[in-house]
């Protein structure tokens, strides 16, 4: 556990992080999180009797996408081998700077990571919640930046708050453990924009509500699977 520490908005992050850590434990009916396959899932951290396949609940986050920038012609000119030893180097520095920020990965996506934050329903949680998410994308990539690699490593972010649905899904043999719903769409179609806008982060209004850290009135863009246009607000 690090140090107490007082954030930005005068709060102890120390105690932010206990409470994340019960809130997660609460959740997960465990203090482990064991990789693995199948009802391994549930075992290895998940809680057999809390959450079984189809089992969750809704809960209130940040939520962080991230993901490389040009995976696809990296991965075509590169051998498999160099693209593992890339993303392995990607995964596990977003991965220290998550569980320092009190956030959790939910999942890796091919060449990217579904992470939260967890949140009461408290205004000041949730500032500190959303302060947390940037600071573990600035804190990943210093590390980044500061790491030497013979492939250039960047990656883009995207930053949303809402209610998601959290919890094991898949089948009987296969159990997932991932987090849903209309907030985890819109986090995703971001990071999509991020790309076609060549940026590097971007956020949600709603997050932009809570954290100000984009100063202009942001711009309406048009996300597949939504029906009416959506203000990004580029972070960097």
């Amino acid at each position: 556990m690090p140090s107490n520490t007082i954030n930005g908005n005068g709060q102890d992050n120390n105690l932010i992080g206990t409470a994340a850590d019960d809130l997660m434990r609460g959740r997960r009916g465990d203090d482990t999180m064991e990789g693995g396959l199948g009802n391994d899932t549930i075992k290895g951290g998940r809680g057999d009797d809390l959450m079984k396949g189809g089992e969750g609940e809704t809960i209130s986050a940040v939520i962080l996408f991230v993901d490389l920038v040009n995976y696809t012609a990296m991965s075509n000119s590169h051998s498999g081998t160099e693209v593992i030893k890339v993303l392995n180097v990607f995964y596990d520095i977003n991965d220290t700077a998550v569980v320092a920020n009190y956030g959790e990965i939910l999942k890796f996506i091919g060449d990217g990571a579904l992470i939260i934050f967890s949140v009461v329903d408290d205004l000041t949680a949730l500032e500190a919640a959303a302060q947390n998410a940037l600071n573990t994308v600035a804190s990943s990539k210093a590390k980044i930046e500061s790491h030497s690699s013979d492939t250039p490593i960047e990656f883009r972010a995207s930053l949303h708050i809402g209610e998601i649905f959290y919890g094991n899904v898949g089948s009987q043999n296969r159990l997932d453990f991932t987090a849903v719903g209309p907030a985890v769409n819109l986090a995703s179609r971001l990071l999509d924009q991020a790309s076609i806008l060549n940026v590097k982060t971007v956020c949600s209004e709603k997050f932009n509500a809570i954290t100000s850290i984009v100063v202009d009135t942001g711009t309406k863009c048009d996300l597949k699977g939504f029906n009416e246009a959506v203000s990004v607000f580029v972070v960097e």
